[in-house]
């Protein structure tokens, strides 16, 4: 699992990828974890806390503040490269 926020000058960049064992899958869908589009804001920090129970140690947060991201993004534009690129 992964998901990739993309920010603007004025915010970061969040990204999240999770190992996820076959036998963990009808565990967390039980609990409701699904793309973040279909949950509700105030629901993420607890799925977000069981998700680190259930998969610890197979699971990595990157939080690029927004200089940092800026600071990437022209990088990337000076490359020829697109957002996507950044985001991947």
């Amino acid at each position: 699992m992964c998901e990739s926020g993309k920010g603007d000058y004025f915010g970061g960049s969040v990204t999240a990828g999770v190992i996820v064992d076959p036998e963990a899958v009808p565990l967390l869908k039980s609990l409701g974890v699904d793309d973040s589009k279909k949950i509700n804001d105030a629901k993420i920090p607890g799925l977000a806390a069981e998700i680190k129970k259930i998969c610890f140690g197979k699971y990595k947060v990157l939080h690029l503040k927004p200089a940092k991201y800026n600071e990437l993004y022209e990088k990337f534009q000076a490359q020829g490269k697109n957002l996507n690129s950044l985001l991947s």
